[in-house]
């Protein structure tokens, strides 16, 4: 089992603070998301609620991947 440390915690909110501060961004670009960005959207929520941040891609480079 994993030890958690408060530096884990640390670093795990700030990297679900800048996710949450750039969908608010593509809400305020346009205020629907289509229907692959929500499906990337609720994958990202269910893996963040197990716990899993290893393989996630950042909504920042996805964004910049999509050319948005």
């Amino acid at each position: 089992m994993e030890t958690i440390t408060l530096k884990k915690i640390h670093e795990d909110l700030d990297f679900i603070k800048k996710e949450i501060l750039t969908i608010k961004g593509w809400l305020n670009d346009d205020a629907k998301l289509s229907p692959s960005e929500r499906g990337l959207v609720d994958e990202t929520i269910r893996k963040a609620r197990k716990g899993d941040f290893t393989d996630m891609i950042t909504l920042e480079d996805l964004k910049k991947k999509m050319g948005v």
